[in-house]
């Protein structure tokens, strides 16, 4: 029942023995000569890199405190909704950070960049734009800051930019939490089967055990 423990420590035991051995073999090119100082010292850097694997250890604590492991479950159980809901945003963002780029590059285009300098700094190309609406719905920068150079070109685009700040705030994240709670619900009460699935075999384990105690005792059939 616990074989995905027993895959992990062989997981860490390897990582361990490659350290071992990658270490030998680099302390034997460096006696030889084989290598120099640098080679040498990026070798090192590597085995550095293999030695944190260790530090993955810590997981096996998790299993015995029951708030943890529930925690970093929910988490894990969550990377398929988060996948979709960065995808989702993404969507989103580069819609809307095209209809700004377009409407601004239009203005560069006819009055030039000068004209509105800002609209330049936050929607001068789409990847700008994605990045500023992004900003803007995760209160990296107020969204009254890069909505002033929309107002200045076209009201339309600031109507459009309260759209976009609605939906997404309002529809979008809140779906997206309600999602991650779903999915945390539903863990913790995987987790609670699991739990007593485990109690269940562990308590039919006892019952053998005594049973075949008691056969072992009463030999004469007694």
């Amino acid at each position: 029942e616990l074989w995905h423990w027993n895959m992990f420590d062989f997981a860490i035991v390897s990582v361990g023995l490659i350290d071992l051995s990658l270490e030998a073999v680099v302390n034997t090119l460096l006696q030889d000569g084989q290598v120099d100082g640098t080679e040498g010292l990026s070798y090192m850097k590597m085995l550095r890199v293999a030695r944190t694997a260790r530090v993955l250890r810590v997981l096996r604590v998790v299993r015995y405190f029951r708030s943890l492991r529930l925690l970093l479950l929910s988490v894990v159980h969550t990377m398929k909704s988060l996948a979709a809901a960065i995808l989702l945003l993404l969507i989103i963002l580069y819609v809307f950070g095209l209809i700004f780029t377009q409407a601004a590059t239009q203005f560069f285009i006819t009055d030039g960049i000068e004209a509105i300098p800002d609209l330049y700094t936050y929607y001068g190309t789409v990847g700008v734009s994605i990045f500023t609406l992004f900003k803007s719905l995760t209160n990296g920068i107020s969204w009254t800051v890069v909505v002033d150079p929309l107002m200045e070109l076209n009201w339309l685009l600031v109507v459009m930019f309260i759209i976009y700040i609605s939906f997404t705030y309002f529809a979008v994240m809140n779906v997206v939490t309600g999602v991650f709670c779903q999915t945390a619900i539903e863990s913790a009460i995987r987790d609670q089967e699991e739990v007593m699935h485990q109690q269940q075999i562990t308590k039919k384990s006892y019952v053998d055990q005594l049973t075949n105690l008691f056969k072992d005792v009463d030999a004469d059939g007694s």
